[in-house]
């Protein structure tokens, strides 16, 4: 899969239109309007999007390693990330709607086990949940700037 990058600085007045490829096991689906994240649909609209150029191995929940929700409608934390991406080791959703990280009660609470980077800035939160140490056992960065904490 392609995307657009901001610019390419080479100063060829192409306004920086160059085509870079994601990073191997990187799911982008920032800017789609999206409320949920159901990886399985993102992993096949990605598929659709691959061009020759992105290596014949397809990428699958299991290979995830990052995936990219900012600027979308999200309300909810995908707590179903842990189990669905056990390799998910950066995810970002910043500019999002999340009011809250507290799960629903019939949600089982998987701990994110390979999750390293969970960036939060920009949404609406007001309190973290005492068990984030346990559910993110081994984070070792959260961004949480402009929430209402």
């Amino acid at each position: 899969m392609t995307t657009m990058a901001p610019g390419d600085g080479d100063g060829d007045g192409d306004g920086g239109n160059t085509r870079t490829p994601l990073a191997a096991g990187e799911l982008n689906v920032a800017f789609r309007g999206l409320d949920c994240i159901d990886v399985a649909a993102l992993l096949e609209w990605r598929r659709t999007q691959q061009t020759a150029d992105d290596g014949d191995v397809p990428m699958t929940a299991a290979t995830t390693t990052a995936v990219i929700a900012s600027s979308n409608v999200l309300t909810a934390f995908p707590y179903h990330l842990a189990t669905d991406c056990p390799s998910l080791h950066r995810l970002l959703l910043t500019w999002n709607k999340l009011r809250s990280l507290q799960p629903m009660p019939s949600t089982p609470l998987t701990p994110f086990h390979a999750l390293h980077h969970l960036d939060l800035g920009f949404n609406k939160l007001t309190a973290l949940p005492t068990s984030l140490p346990t559910t993110l056992p081994n984070l070792r960065t959260l961004v949480l700037n402009d929430n209402a904490l």
